[in-house]
This record gives structure tokens, C-alpha cells and sequence, in this order.
């Protein structure tokens, strides 16, 4: 599949990405189509996440290695949207990331605005983010990630088999898990997808 180049041209920032958020809570709003009253107080709990991880995180020795090998330009397309709270504990690492190699380009995208990109990284046929999307300089993806780490999936599977339904609940809990993490995780599957893609030419 290849990435129109509109798509990523017209991405924010991540710092504009979180000044429009910012922006848009400031006006009583949220991105995207749904402007519930509790989207707008998760937005309000994001916006104080990902300033604490933007200046908390450190990227581990190891993953800043993995980053340096990449050679070729890429694209790190991230799909999002300001009320959602994995995509505040995950975004601010990924930033971090970004920004160890040059050749990384980091862009966001809102979920609601580009629902036929969306529908081509499913989750279990959901629209769930984020959605990490890496591409080569042509657009061409190469490979995604989302929405959430793998042990993270796990928690929210245990506690739904466990008969738990309350929404509330099962975030607090995924999030009390990210925070002791303190991105590892993240940082960590990350660097194993470069990793696979560097496998075949030693780049991306």
C-alpha cells in the first residue's frame, strides 16, 4: 500500500499536533466528530499526560542504536486523536524517538478526517488508535504498529475475560500500567519493527 503524499504533507507536527489539541480544549471542543462532555475531560487528562512524558521520557541506549542504523528517509505517520488516552502515553515517546535520527519524518493525522486511511490498519475490524504507520520516501508502507503495546492488549483482554465491562475501570488500569512501564515497552516493539525492516538491505 502506498501513502498519498497529501496525507503526509498536510500531518502535523507533534508540538503542532499538541497546540491544536490545546487549542481546541480551550474552545470547550475536541478533534474529531464526537464532541461528548467526557471526551473533552479526557482531553483535558491527556493534555497533562503527554506534557509530564514530553519532559519524563528518556529513550534507552539500546532503541537510540536501533534508530541511528536507519539510512533511508521514513515516514512515521501517526494515525490519532486528542481524547485518546493510549495515543497520550504513547506519542510523546514516539516523538522522542523521532527525534534521535534526521532521516525520520514525524507526522499526525486525525482519525475522523481520514477514515479511509484508518480503514486499512484495523484492529479486530475496529477503528482503534494509535496507529503508527511506517513508509519508505515513496509512501510505500512498510510496516505499522498500534494500538497499544502488546502487554498492554493483554491487561484489557485479562480483565474483559474476567467478566470486567466498565470502561473507566479498564483504562485505569492500562494506565496505571504505563506509567510504571514508563515507555519501555513501547520504545522496545518499536525498535524490534525497525529492527525487522532493516533485516533484508541492513535499511529502511
Amino acid at each position: 500500500m502506498k501513502i498519498e503524499r497529501i496525507i503526509i504533507d498536510r500531518g502535523y507536527r507533534f508540538e503542532e499536533y499538541r497546540k491544536m489539541v490545546e487549542s481546541l480544549f480551550e474552545a470547550g471542543k475536541v478533534t474529531g466528530t464526537d464532541q461528548r462532555e467526557d471526551l473533552i475531560q479526557y482531553t483535558k487528562l491527556n493534555i497533562q499526560r503527554m506534557k509530564r512524558i514530553d519532559k519524563t521520557v528518556s529513550i534507552s541506549p539500546k532503541v537510540a542504536d536501533t534508530i541511528s542504523k536507519i539510512s533511508q528517509p521514513l515516514t512515521w505517520l501517526v494515525i490519532t486523536e486528542g481524547w485518546c488516552g493510549d495515543a497520550s502515553q504513547i506519542t510523546p515517546v514516539l516523538a522522542k524517538m523521532a527525534e534521535i535520527n534526521p532521516l525520520i519524518k514525524l507526522c499526525f493525522v486525525l482519525r475522523d478526517e481520514n477514515t479511509e486511511l484508518m480503514d486499512h490498519f484495523l484492529t479486530n475490524g475496529g477503528r482503534a488508535i494509535p496507529v503508527l504507520i511506517c513508509a519508505d520516501e515513496n509512501g510505500e508502507v512498510i510496516s505499522w504498529w498500534g494500538p497499544r503495546p502488546t502487554e498492554a492488549r493483554q491487561i484489557v483482554a485479562d480483565l474483559k475475560v474476567a467478566g470486567e465491562t466498565d470502561h473507566q475501570v479498564i483504562m485505569e488500569k492500562v494506565h496505571a500500567w504505563y506509567a510504571k512501564n514508563k515507555g519501555e515497552a513501547i520504545q522496545g516493539e518499536i525498535a524490534a519493527l525497525i529492527e525487522k525492516c532493516l533485516e533484508p538491505a541492513k535499511a529502511l
